[in-house]
């Protein structure tokens, strides 16, 4: 990692040049600093402008989140057009414009911008409105809407083993509706395992984690939840990615033996996610 200080039109600046992204922090006019942080395949995944945070999903999907005068946070989600046209446009001029100056000498700063740091304000710049609109696009073909993660999961590889929910019968729950559960055969789900990780492209470096999908994967049986492990192993380094995730319902968790979550975990599962609902609202 990186972190190279420096000054624009008077400005300080800090570059942070990291394994997993880049940052670059350029202090307002007495206001709040811009910071703005980008995958290598030049995604925005967050923002902080005029102090709201704003937040990219690999769906295109951006969500804005402030605290009001109170302390009370709040969020709102914005359209496509306003995401892409008033905050990540001007986003990517302003890299745009710091780039140039770095180039120039209009910026100094205190070190050499190293290669990894030229590749990502390159591949930042290059991640116009357009392609913005495509790789959202592209996501939609990737992906069935991925219904929930738990909130430790929200940098995962997510991986739809299974499409949809087994159980599908909570009254509370909306996600799954209308989609039948369905477990993906070994070579459908390797053709899925390929088309996420290119997806992803240069933007797998920002995952930390590879989640198991959708609902309750792990109610797959063994014999047809094995093969599915070995293809993941196959398409990724699940050890260098921080191991495998998955959901399983409260109703299915017992169907397998401890021999069996014995074996999942030397093959790379570390936890077990278990919602717990009692049905009654208080």
């Amino acid at each position: 990692m990186a972190v190279i200080l420096g000054k624009w039109a008077k400005r300080p600046i800090t570059i942070s040049v990291k394994p997993n992204c880049l940052t670059v922090s350029i202090e307002g006019g007495g206001g709040e600093p811009a910071v703005l942080s980008y995958d290598y395949e030049g995604r925005l995944w967050t923002a902080l402008l005029d102090g709201i945070t704003y937040r990219r999903g690999l769906d295109g999907k951006m969500v804005a989140k402030w605290q009001q005068a109170d302390r009370a946070r709040d969020r709102r989600w914005l359209s496509p057009d306003e995401a892409r046209q008033q905050i990540e446009a001007p986003a990517r001029a302003q890299v745009a414009d710091l780039y140039a100056a770095i180039q120039s000498g209009d910026a100094q700063i205190v070190a050499p911008l190293p290669e990894q740091g030229h590749h990502g304000f390159r591949r930042a710049i290059a991640f116009d409105a357009a392609r913005s609109e495509q790789d959202a696009a592209r996501y939609r073909q990737v992906y069935l809407p991925v219904g929930i993660l738990p909130p430790d999961q929200y940098f995962a590889v997510v991986l739809q083993a299974a499409e949809g929910c087994s159980f599908n019968t909570c009254t509370f729950c909306t996600f799954y509706q209308g989609r039948p559960f369905r477990i993906k055969p070994p070579d459908d789900f390797r053709a899925h395992a390929r088309a996420v990780r290119d997806f992803l492209g240069e933007g797998l470096s920002l995952r930390r984690t590879i989640f198991l999908g959708d609902a309750n994967a792990l109610v797959i049986p063994m014999k047809m939840l094995l093969p599915l492990v070995e293809v993941v192993h196959e398409v990724y380094d699940v050890e260098r990615l921080g191991g495998l995730y998955a959901f399983l319902d409260g109703f299915s968790g017992q169907k397998k033996t401890a021999a069996d979550y014995a074996a999942l975990r030397e093959r790379g599962l570390k936890t077990v996610y278990i919602g717990m609902e009692s049905g009654h609202a208080p």
